[in-house]
């Protein structure tokens, strides 16, 4: 019973200290600054696309004008050489022309009209890469 008289004669007192954060101090400020920096990181990477973008469209187009101006010439090629092949299959007709010169005169008519068609084909590929950058297709 002495245990008893012990605790009813003195004064005991026990403290108890609890430790609970309220704020992390500068912890909020670093993820706002980090997510700010990541934000910035984002804006570049688009601006950098969007003007890649412009750039691809820029050159598709430069490249559809020039191969619609390459049909234009060979057309136009293609129209001399049907021409002169008219001239050279009447003049070896009437004996004008040498064979030699008339099968050469067809020649360059196959060369021009093979020539148009290349011509034809890269103007759609030209195109369908255009369109395609623009998203078109």
């Amino acid at each position: 019973m002495n245990g008893h008289k012990f605790l009813k004669d003195d004064i005991f007192s026990v403290m108890l200290a609890v430790k609970i954060p309220l704020f992390h101090w500068g912890e909020g400020h670093g993820k706002i600054k980090s997510a700010k920096i990541e934000l910035q990181k984002a804006e570049v990477m688009r601006d950098e696309m969007i003007e890649k973008m412009q750039l691809e469209v820029t050159r598709n187009y430069n490249i559809l004008n020039e191969a619609e101006l390459e049909v234009e010439l060979t057309e136009n090629a293609f129209s001399y050489a049907e021409e002169n092949l008219q001239e050279s299959s009447k003049s070896f007709e009437t004996g004008m022309e040498t064979l030699a010169n008339f099968l050469e005169a067809q020649a360059s008519w196959q060369k021009a009209y093979f020539e148009v068609i290349s011509a034809k084909i890269n103007y759609h590929i030209a195109k369908s890469k255009y369109l395609n950058s623009i998203g078109g297709l």
